[in-house]
């Protein structure tokens, strides 16, 4: 849920699951130029009532999914299409990530390529013996990789 600030309508509070957050210098609602906005002209979506949260340092709003993972939310895909983000988003099991891809790693016990997607993103390989973790962000390996 979305609230305005009742002074500024630059600022606006969004309820993240856990605590509501401030953010501030939202563009105007003139800059949407009528296409749909996560802030100003949100549509009803199967993730409109999962917590939403704004990551300041990729500039998107994600949406909490059951699953716990953090996917895009849908009213920021034209944004992305026309700002040439698009070609560095990944679908998941439920929903869209802006994925800034880490290096892929192969488990010496079962073979399997995993791969983290993006800062936070913890995979583990099937058996459970290596996992990855930070997207482009950082690597962090956890395990035994093939050279």
């Amino acid at each position: 849920m979305i609230k305005f600030d009742k002074e500024d309508r630059h600022i606006v509070y969004v309820w993240n699951g856990f605590e509501e957050l401030k953010i501030v210098n939202i563009h105007d609602r003139t800059a949407c130029g009528g296409r749909v906005c996560v802030i100003h002209s949100p549509t009803e979506h199967h993730m409109s009532e999962w917590p939403l949260t704004w990551y300041e340092n990729q500039a998107l709003f994600y949406r909490t999914c059951p699953h716990q993972r953090r996917v895009l939310d849908p009213d920021q895909f034209q944004f992305l299409r026309e700002s040439g983000k698009w070609a560095d988003v990944k679908e998941t099991c439920c929903g869209y990530i802006y994925s800034t891809a880490g290096p892929t790693i192969t488990c010496t016990s079962c073979g399997d390529q995993i791969q983290s997607l993006h800062r936070h993103d913890f995979v583990t390989c099937t058996c459970g013996d290596t996992s990855i973790d930070g997207g482009s962000s950082y690597t962090r390996i956890v395990g035994q990789v093939a050279a």
